[in-house]
């Protein structure tokens, strides 16, 4: 779903609402509220496996929320309050959607390098929606970065919002530690091309288009 149709998708279905100036928008009361009686009920239930199979029938993502569950239980309780209330999104569409919702809830990540249709995400969010979803690019960058720039230029040329694949960027200097460790990144630009939640290449600084390109068709002819 597109940027502009999802965000009119969910003022119309109550999950955001425009804020009194009318200039931006915030995630409403009555959809919070779903979400804590939602928590409740996974929390309270012996096995959450049977709860969310009575909710959901794609076994990848039973597999992936249920597996998540043990540690990010909340991500998971926005994940079904969200398709309860908008049962036109897909589980990537409902993935993303609820790292955007966190944005709404907190300090938004760092935006202003991040090449469209990207994804600005905080960096502890990272394994969590990468464990989500099957196929992944992530793109980490800094400011004052000319590399930076020539890399956001080329991926904005190759990539507009495909439904095959999240694409997801991280502002490097804030999650320096995190990115180190979790994804063996030292510097920015790298571009992360992961499947399944591990990281299966990489491109460090600038390369020409036909590498993207490559990189991506690889990551598409996976199984």
């Amino acid at each position: 779903m597109q940027p502009d149709e999802l965000l009119d998708t969910l003022v119309g279905t109550g999950v955001l609402e425009p804020t009194a100036g009318g200039e931006s928008v915030a995630v409403t009361a009555e959809f919070q509220e779903l979400v804590e009686e939602t928590e409740t009920t996974l929390e309270r239930r012996e096995s959450l496996r049977e709860e969310l199979e009575a909710r959901f029938d794609d076994p990848d993502a039973l597999d992936a929320l249920a597996a998540l569950g043990e540690d990010d239980l909340r991500f998971v309780a926005q994940y079904c309050a969200l398709a309860e209330r908008v049962e036109s999104l897909s589980h990537d569409d409902l993935v993303r959607t609820v790292a955007v919702l966190a944005q709404f809830q907190g300090t938004p990540p760092r935006s202003a390098g991040v090449p469209d249709p990207f994804l600005p995400v905080g960096g502890e969010q990272l394994p969590t929606l990468l464990g989500l979803t099957r196929r992944a690019v992530v793109y980490v960058w800094q400011e004052d970065c000319e590399p930076c720039d020539l890399v956001r230029e080329t991926l904005e040329d190759l990539l507009d919002a495909p439904e095959d694949i999240a694409l997801f960027a991280v502002y490097g200097p804030a999650w320096a530690e995190l990115l180190y460790e979790e994804f063996d990144v030292a510097g920015a630009p790298t571009t992360l091309f992961v499947l399944d939640g591990e990281v299966d290449s990489r491109l460090n600084g600038p390369h020409y288009p036909e590498s993207y390109e490559g990189e991506l068709e690889t990551l598409r002819e996976l199984a």
